[in-house]
């Protein structure tokens, strides 16, 4: 049976003492280093008008699966840390359903080899030249697939969030239910009445000139009739 396979990620957010957003970048480099990780990414801002200070920053680690639990204990005890976020999926099945999908692509092609050894025609060869360039595309395809998806249950990501004390940071709050219903349907009516009244632009300009052509038309029925008594 195969092992297990499980993608892992979590999100940690912390809050460092003033000027030490570079120094909790290096410490925790290292811890990902002691935990035999790496540093996939790492971003670092400063205030306006500073070249050198860093006001907070991002850094995205890599440890191995079996590494997660323990890289995400110690992240916390770098900093405060304000918000904690981890996920865990068992991917297994879809792992062992690519590798079943590409043995049997790769047994289809070996058969489709020994019937290019048979072919005794160019439009033969030809066909079945086009198959086999089909399989080994799927094949290809699958393949690169399984190799991602390796890689991300054999590493956990961790992805750390630091802002030094007193800095502001930008969040965006979600809606709630109800926040986000009443948001979509003002927006709606807005979006809705913008469009009817670019809709009814020209028919309200040619409603407003026949009015006029009719007003028009019975000041001169009138005078006509006036002049004539």
């Amino acid at each position: 049976m195969s092992s297990q396979r499980i993608e892992s990620n979590g999100t940690v957010a912390l809050v460092v003492p003033s000027g030490k957003v570079a120094t909790t970048i290096t410490n925790l480099t290292k811890l990902a280093a002691g935990d035999d990780g790496l540093v996939d990414s790492s971003n670092a801002y400063g205030r306006s008008g500073s070249a050198t200070r860093f006001s907070s920053g991002t850094v995205v680690l890599q440890v191995p699966q079996s590494s997660f639990a323990l890289l995400v204990a110690q992240v916390q005890r770098v900093g405060h840390a304000t918000s904690v976020t981890t996920n865990s999926n068992n991917v297994t099945a879809h792992y062992v359903d690519l590798q079943a999908r590409i043995h049997a692509l790769e047994v289809s092609r070996s058969q489709y080899l020994v019937i290019m050894t048979r072919a005794t025609t160019i439009s033969a060869i030809l066909a079945v030249q086009s198959q086999i360039n089909q399989l080994q595309s799927q094949i290809e395809q699958y393949q690169g697939q399984l190799k991602v998806l390796n890689n991300e249950t054999t590493y956990a990501s961790v992805t750390v969030n630091i802002v030094e004390k007193g800095h502001a940071s930008t969040t965006h709050h979600r809606r709630s239910g109800f926040a986000k219903a009443w948001h979509d349907s003002v927006a709606g009516f807005v979006d809705g009445f913008e469009w009817l009244l670019r809709l009814a632009g020209p028919l309200l300009f040619a409603a407003i000139l026949l009015g006029a052509l009719y007003a028009l038309a019975r000041l001169a029925r009138r005078s006509f009739v006036r002049r004539r008594l």
